[in-house]
């Protein structure tokens, strides 16, 4: 068994259909709201205006969350 992470694309019914069984434990990540009032969300998108000047938008955060899932995979 092998974890499968993806971004919330894979979340089509015939993905399900066809993956059946093999696809049960899929990790997926829906969009997030780069204003989210977490603490980690917050502090990630300070640095990041800060280091490169642009404002963080939805590809950076998600970009942000997966590596955060694959470091919490390889943990596992």
């Amino acid at each position: 068994n092998v974890p499968i992470f993806s971004h919330d694309n894979m979340m089509v019914n015939e993905f399900l259909e066809v993956g059946g069984d093999a696809v049960e434990g899929f990790i997926t990540m829906t969009g997030a709201d780069p204003n989210l009032d977490l603490d980690k969300y917050q502090e990630f998108r300070k640095g990041y205006t800060e280091k490169t000047g642009n404002v963080i938008d939805m590809i950076t955060l998600s970009c942000y969350d997966q590596t955060y899932m694959w470091a919490e995979a390889l943990k596992q």
